[in-house]
This record gives C-alpha cells, structure tokens and sequence, in this order.
C-alpha cells in the first residue's frame, strides 16, 4: 500500500552533497579494507560504484545483489574456521556500506528515522556494544582488527534487511512478488551447487556424513519447505501444486544431505506448528493433503531406492542411524564434545559477564574428541555466541530486539488490515524463526552470514507488515472521520 507521505527511495535521487558524502564513505571503507588485507582495490572501487548506482535506480537491485554475494561466499568457503577478510568479504562489505551509507543519508535529507519499531534500537544497541567490546579486545591483543572486521561483516545482514525493506515495500506494489524471486532464485543456486559438487564431495569424503553437509544450506533447505507448505496452502490452482510439491521434495532432499538431526528435528517441530496457524480450514486442509502427497513419494521412493541402488541403501542406513542417536542425549560422542565446549565456554562469559569479547573476540576452548584446546572465536550453540560476544548487556539487547521483532508477527497473524497471502507469509516467517531458533541450540548463529541473510529477509519483512498494519489502520480511521 502506497500513502502521500510513503518514502520512495528506489526513485528518489540524492542532492549532490548527498551523493559526496556517500562517494566519501565508500572511498572511507576501501582505503579501511586494504589496510585490513590489502588485494583487490580495483575489483572494490568497482564494484562500491555500480552498488551506489543501482542503488540510485532500485534498492531491490541492491537486495539482490548483496544476497547472491552471500551465497557465493558461502558456497566457495571451506568448512572450519576461517583465516580473516577475503576478497569476496571485502566485496560484500562494499555493498554493505553503500547501502547504509545511501539509507542513513537518504533519512537525513527527508527527516526520516532509521528505525522502523522500537526493536531495531536494540538491534543497535547490540552492535555498537560489540563494537566496543571488539575495540577492547583489539587493545589488549585478544584478536586482529581482520578479524573482528570479519565477524562484523557475517553479523551485518540483520541491519540490512530490516532497515531496506520497509522503505523499499513502501515504494512498490510487488513487494511479495520482487521478495519470492529473490528467495526462488537463492534456493535454485544453492540447490544446483549442490547436486553439482555432491559426487566430488562424496569421493572425498572420508566419514559418510561428510558426503552433503558442506554442500547443502541447513536453513535454506528447513526454510523453502516451510515456505512451499505455506504457499502451496494458498494455492488452488492443480498445475501449481505439482510445482510446490517438486520444490518441496528438491528441498527435503536437500536438508536429509546435510544430515544435520538438530534440523531435521526443527522441520518436524515447525510444519504442524505453521499448519495449525493457517488462517482458514481450507489452506489447513490443503497444506495436510500437499504433506501427505509428500509423505507417500517420499516413503516409495526411498523403498525403490533401498532395493535397486546400492549407494541409497548406505545412506538410508545411515539416516536411521542418525535419528535413532538422537535420543542418546547423554551419550553420543558428538553431543558430549558440545557439552565441554560449552562447559569452557561458560567459563569465558563468568570472566567477563557484562562487556563480552566483542566482534573477533577470541577464547579457549577444549576438543574432547580430539584431546586438545584451540583458541576460537565461534562455539555450536547460537545463545552462547550472543553472550559471549556481547556479554550480558548485548544479549539483553539482542534478545529484546528478537522478542520484539517476533511478538509483530504473533499480534499480526490475524490482523483484519491483512490479507491471506500476508497472513500466511507472516506464519512461514514465525515457523521459520522458531526452526532457526531450534537448529541454533547447535550452531553459533551469528557467525553465519547464510543464515543470518534468512533471519534478516523475515525481520524485514514482519516489519514491512507491522508499517502496512499502522497505514491501513490509518487509512481506515480517516474514512470512518470522514463518513461521520
């Protein structure tokens, strides 16, 4: 919905002093990447310019653009951790300060606020309490300003997005429409890169789970099926469904590679949660018979595959292996290495509760399996990588801004200004924050650009909604003033 006092930035141009000040701050972070890692300067300025100039056209240029950089860098990045800023970091981190640079400018210059609800400034205050504690760990020699940079670049989707989309949804009528490509486009080339480099990555593998985890996004996989169900619910058209169901089965097939139990868990927690929320009896009804289509395929092909192919039959046997370990929560090997990470980990927050390491903030930790300690900046579970990195004040902030954020789409599912697209939207971005959530009891969240990228994309847009909610009611109150 579009009102008089909308901001159209993806047709507004800046003044010339405007357009200064962001050709400053961009030639600012180019000068600031190559002290950090000097390589690439040429391939930096050009590619900051062409993000200034499709910024000045459309900000969904811009969206896309800054997306695909973070597939790129996490398809090409080996597992393990990494060295510092690379080249691809560098770059993404152009795009990053263009469109800062381009929204705060363009906020000045119309006297708008950066933020668009009250969780935002706490999404803030997260940031610049870890740049501070990044700053100290710099001082007392604890990590590298590569480093830190580094971490900061992996965290920056959560400002991007929440701070693009409100505006950019205010400036067209396809908002859903320019969002669904994006995310069609990411799943299709994370998709692709994967049945591409599955045979290589399966004659290298040393350990069968091995064969996919790499290759294959644990979130983007959990996500597209949340979001095809979803979707397919709406939809009551037959050739459509056949496509959802196609889609579906490519993105299960997808996350049983990454033979990650912690998301197979959440997936299976999520669908019926999304499914009892849906609106209406009907897309209820029709999401249960799209899953049991699902079910049915699944179980046939499985029982073909078992029989005729004997690579399938090890990689079944191993995925009941998997699942059945879940239930040995005390004692799987894996489960209790995690368990004395977090025993150290635990002791680092003790040691400094209320600043935290900051951004690159590093610390110890001890490897049961492999019986050694390392020093890391990164452990497997999404809350202590708050703390740790924020310690308890940034995870205060953190914390509130994700409540926050949530509680919009809670309040909105059945909002009367909203119709059944958005309202089913609105319950894939809640199922998919809470299987997000899940899958990060077991994963440092916030060191992971890919996942991150999703977690902005849906607070972005719940904050879309909570704008289109606040104008329609709007717009509602002045035609019953009006009619009185």
């Amino acid at each position: 919905m579009i009102t008089s006092d909308s901001i159209s930035i993806g047709r507004t141009r800046l003044s010339l002093r405007a357009q200064i000040l962001l050709a400053l701050g961009i030639g600012v972070y180019v000068v600031v990447g190559q002290v950090l890692m000097p390589v690439g300067i040429a391939i930096g300025v050009g590619l900051a310019i062409v993000a200034a100039l499709l910024i000045q056209r459309r900000s969904m240029y811009l969206v896309t653009a800054f997306s695909v950089l973070i597939i790129v860098v996490k398809l090409q990045e080996r597992e393990g951790p990494q060295p510092g800023v690379s080249i691809l970091d560098l770059l993404t981190g152009g795009v990053i300060a263009a469109a800062l640079g381009y929204i705060v400018l363009q906020g000045l210059v119309n006297r708008r606020p950066l933020a668009h609800h009250w969780s935002m400034y706490f999404l803030f205050g997260y940031v610049a309490w870890a740049l501070v504690g990044g700053v100290m760990s710099i001082a007392m020699d604890n990590t590298t300003p590569n480093f830190a940079f580094r971490e900061f670049l992996l965290f920056s989707p959560l400002l991007v997005f929440p701070i693009l989309f409100v505006p950019i949804a205010r400036s067209t009528q396809r908002f859903e429409r320019l969002v669904g490509a994006l995310l069609l486009f990411i799943w299709v080339l994370v998709q692709v890169a994967g049945v591409v480099r599955l045979r290589s990555t399966i004659a290298a593998a040393t350990f069968l789970f091995e064969t996919g985890f790499s290759r294959y996004d644990i979130v983007n996989a959990g996500l597209m099926i949340l979001l095809f169900v979803g979707v397919s619910a709406l939809n009551r058209i037959p050739r459509y469904r056949t496509l959802y169901v196609l889609m579906i089965l490519g993105s299960i097939g997808g996350l049983v590679l990454t033979f990650n139990r912690t998301a197979w868990v959440a997936v299976v927690i999520c669908i019926p949660l999304m499914l009892w929320m849906l609106p209406t009896r009907a897309s209820r009804r029709e999401g249960s018979r799209v899953l049991t289509r699902i079910v049915m395929i699944i179980l046939t092909s499985a029982v073909a595959a078992y029989f005729m192919i004997p690579m399938a039959q090890l990689l079944i046997k191993y995925l009941f292996l998997r699942i059945a370990s879940t239930s040995k929560v005390g004692t799987d090997l894996s489960l209790v290495n995690r368990y004395v990470e977090w025993r150290y980990v635990f002791q680092q927050i003790a040691s400094n509760p209320i600043m935290g390491l900051g951004f690159g903030g590093l610390f110890k930790i001890y490897n049961w399996l492999l019986g050694f300690s390392e020093t890391v900046g990164y452990t497997h579970n999404g809350i202590l990588i708050v703390i740790v990195k924020g310690g308890v004040v940034g995870a205060i902030c953190f914390f509130t801004a994700f409540i926050g954020i949530f509680r919009i789409g809670w309040t909105a599912r059945r909002s009367p200004y909203l119709n059944e697209q958005e309202q089913v939207l609105i319950l894939v971005c809640l199922a998919g924050l809470v299987f997000i959530s899940i899958v990060g009891m077991t994963v440092g969240l916030l060191l992971h650009r890919e996942i991150l990228l999703y977690v902005g994309i849906m607070w972005g847009y719940l904050l879309v909604i909570n704008d289109r909610i606040e104008q329609r009611r709007r717009v509602a109150a002045d035609r019953i003033a009006t009619k009185s």
